[in-house]
């Protein structure tokens, strides 16, 4: 168990309140996969993806902070996330919670999220193609008379197929 650490990396900054795993009663490695229980809670914090792209070298050029906060709990392979809040900026706002069951098996990895604010704005939507690419992209002339999108409700699948729920609105209606 661990209380109030911090991980910073060069443009990010983690703050957990708690974190502790479970790790009593099993005997291999596997078990230890399969059985741990973790429960973490992050407070509010800050994270520039290209610190982890070491990880998940697709977000390699992003290079904007997202703040956030959330809690989660769960084994492995059963992982469920409460009060999770992602601001980038103005431009983009979450706040939601969900579980991810099979995480392991991206074949089998199914999510069940409820989203209670989904907002991004055509500044957000621009930010983020042009973080996860080398080259600038060019937005949708759509994006012009949009403004910002507002989304309340579910989303629920296996990655292949997700399948949302719920209100999408827009300034234009």
């Amino acid at each position: 168990s661990v209380k109030g650490f911090k991980l910073s990396l060069p443009k990010s900054l983690l703050q957990f309140d708690k974190c502790e795993i479970d790790y009593s009663g099993f005997n291999t490695p596997a078990d230890f996969l399969d059985n741990a229980f973790f429960e973490t809670k992050i407070s509010s914090s800050y994270v520039t993806l290209k610190d982890i792209s070491a990880l998940v070298p697709a977000l390699e050029h992003f290079q904007e902070r997202i703040l956030f906060k959330t809690e989660v709990s769960g084994k492995l392979d059963s992982i469920q996330v409460n009060n999770i809040k992602l601001d980038y900026g103005e431009k983009m706002h979450l706040s939601a919670q969900g579980f991810v069951a099979n995480i392991r098996d991206k074949e089998r990895t199914y999510i069940r999220g409820k989203l209670s604010e989904f907002t991004v704005t055509k500044d957000g939507i621009i930010g983020i193609l042009n973080n996860l690419s080398k080259e600038k992209k060019t937005p949708p002339p759509i994006l012009d008379n949009i403004g910002k999108l507002s989304f309340i409700g579910n989303v629920n699948g296996y990655l292949k197929h997700l399948k949302a729920e719920g209100s999408l609105s827009s300034e234009l209606g």
